[in-house]
């Protein structure tokens, strides 16, 4: 799966990058396989690991801005975290609060 996601990435004309979340000890120790296999690839990649989400730790890591932050970095377009339905804005505030005027 992983080797297919990179070779999709590679084929890409503006050559985009690739964020793996690694959320959980387990995910966590697949950084240097990923890292191995994107490098091989020749794919840009970022890497954001925190704690898994079932983990009270997780709330304050602020794991969603550290991946728009790595989405960013790889000049990706960002994630709204918090869509509004039916209007508003639904932009995520450096800080995790959601801006809901609109």
């Amino acid at each position: 799966l992983i080797a297919a996601i990179l070779k999709a990435k590679k084929a890409r004309a503006d050559r985009a990058g690739c964020v793996f979340v690694l959320w959980g000890g387990e995910a966590k120790g697949l950084r240097t396989s990923l890292a191995n296999e994107a490098r091989t690839a020749g794919v840009p990649v970022e890497f954001v690991a925190t704690d898994n989400p079932a983990v009270e730790t997780f709330h304050t890591q602020n794991s969603f801005d550290m991946i728009n932050a790595s989405l960013a970095r790889l000049r990706l377009p960002l994630v709204d975290w918090a869509p509004v339905i039916g209007g508003g804005s639904g932009v995520i505030r450096v800080g995790g609060g959601a801006d809901a005027a609109g």
